[in-house]
């Protein structure tokens, strides 16, 4: 597979989507792509791409860490793809951290995922697919302000921060990423809400939903991941994560885990993973921080600390 034809989080074109948070940097050998942020006195730190770091080639990371070494660089830290658990947890053995990171719900579309949810489950989906109009769109970034409309609503609803929270910019530039999946919903009043999903070969990744006010009533997003895995199934996708709870940690009480479980037919997790590069400089940065000890990695851009990063100053 060539670089011009890697799909979704894989994309070359998904790297640049982030590009107004940082310099896009793609690693030589396993292709994985991170954000450079700068740090004092000219160095730098990577991080992953939202929601998952992915890679052509795992086994090839060990040697891209080594090229990163002497190269200004602190630390690297991503959440892995959890569809490769097992390869980054043999290929990050040995880091500064390496750590199953929350319940990630998937759906096996192999099985009868249909007839594997609860009846209320599929009496609120009916009620959503009888009520409004559902479609598979060719995604553009000509649909990028209505969508952005509509995420407002969902960062206020699940408090999203960071770079989760993306921009109008991000989002546009994303609509144009190859392997792309766009469902709409719409009814008498309009857009409803939407969903996106990114395809990888057999699995797929759901992205983002966005939801008009008054939607939670119409049961729209019970509607929009039915088409979803409908739409993926016919692709001939295998598995799909629904993705986990909002927020950093691993609460299932929370209402998005609440309601990924529902459609899950199992779950996986993903791999919190950072390395130290300069020693160092790391140690240095940690105290320049001025934050207390803590297991936030890297320990240096700790929430409240001098170098918290804030990855939505300036975005558009």
């Amino acid at each position: 597979m060539t670089e011009l034809t890697l799909p979704g989080n894989l994309s070359p074109a998904y790297g640049q989507s982030f590009s107004e948070f940082g310099d896009v940097v793609t690693l030589a050998r396993s292709g994985m792509q991170l954000l450079r942020r700068p740090l004092p006195d000219g160095m730098h730190d990577l991080i992953g791409l939202y929601p998952y770091a992915m890679c052509s080639d795992w086994r090839a990371l060990t040697e891209d860490l080594q090229d990163l070494h002497g190269s200004g660089a602190v630390s690297v830290v991503f959440v892995g793809d959890p569809f490769q658990t097992d390869a980054i947890a043999t290929e990050t053995q040995g880091w500064a951290l390496s750590n199953p990171f929350k319940t990630h719900f998937t759906v096996d579309l192999r099985e009868n995922w249909r007839q594997a949810r609860s009846e209320v489950v599929r009496r609120l989906s009916r009620r959503a697919l009888e009520n409004q109009t559902f479609a598979c769109l060719d995604p553009s970034p000509a649909q990028a302000n209505g969508l952005w409309a509509l995420y407002q609503n969902t960062i206020v609803r699940h408090n999203v921060s960071g770079i989760q929270r993306l921009s109008l910019k991000c989002l546009s530039a994303q609509l144009a990423v190859p392997g792309l999946e766009l469902i709409e919903a719409r009814d008498e009043s309009g857009l409803t809400g939407a969903i996106t999903a990114f395809i990888h070969g057999s699995t797929a990744v759901a992205h983002l939903e966005f939801l008009a006010a008054g939607s939670h009533a119409k049961r729209t997003s019970y509607g929009l991941l039915h088409v979803m895995l409908e739409t993926l199934e016919a692709k001939g996708c295998h598995e799909v994560t629904l993705g986990g709870c909002a927020g950093m940690h691993d609460d299932l009480s929370d209402g998005l885990a609440q309601f990924k479980s529902k459609w899950a037919t199992g779950t996986r997790r993903a791999m919190l993973c950072g390395a130290v590069l300069d020693e160092a400089a790391y140690a240095a940065l940690s105290a320049y921080a001025g934050v207390a000890v803590t297991d936030f990695f890297p320990r240096y851009r700790a929430p409240l600390g001098r170098l918290a990063w804030d990855p939505q100053s300036g975005t558009s």
